[in-house]
């Protein structure tokens, strides 16, 4: 049990404290694009109207140099050219570069050089800021649904849900040659 009459440290915190809100304004700079759409406050933060207040998000360029965190979404990252050098010769300390992934290892290609990223975010719970796909909203009333009858108007009886068809291990031909069998 915590002695409340110790001194009160980074090494031994009150825990009645309550974080302390920030008050400044919040600027990050989307460098790619997201699956060629561009990448703005509206869009990736319409359901979020309390953060909106403080943070934003923009990719005009005239503004990455007062950024307070720079944004790459990894399947938009198109390799170092002449915008990416300027950046990274223009790089501030303590302002970090984020990868944005919404793939899996395997299936990203974002090699950026080394020292170049500081934070993910990604789908995986260990990222440095976790980004879950999608969310889950609980529906006004049930949907009816007759999954019997689905599942008896079936010819064939093999169910296949992926993105990503085309891999490397080409598992997109195995699933062809099933249907044509």
């Amino acid at each position: 049990m915590q002695n409340l009459a110790a001194p009160l440290s980074l090494n031994n915190p009150d825990p009645r404290a309550v974080a302390p809100v920030s008050t400044k304004n919040v600027v990050i700079y989307a460098a790619t694009q997201f699956f060629g759409h561009p990448i703005t406050t509206e869009r990736f933060l319409a359901t979020c109207p309390d953060v909106q207040n403080y943070c934003r998000i923009t990719q005009d360029e005239s503004e990455s140099d007062n950024a307070d965190a720079v944004l790459f979404h990894n399947a938009d990252y198109r390799g170092p050219n002449e915008k990416f050098k300027k950046m990274k010769s223009q790089r501030k300390p303590g302002v970090p570069y984020v990868l944005w992934s919404l793939e899996s290892p395997s299936n990203d290609n974002f090699r950026p050089e080394s020292h170049m990223i500081n934070w993910t975010m990604t789908y995986r719970t260990d990222a440095d800021i976790w980004a879950p796909y999608g969310t889950m909203v609980k529906r006004k009333a049930p949907v009816e649904i007759d999954l019997n009858a689905i599942w008896d108007s079936k010819k064939k009886s093999a169910t296949w849900l992926a993105s990503n068809c085309y891999t490397p291990n080409r598992r997109f031909d195995l699933i062809k040659k099933m249907i044509d069998n």
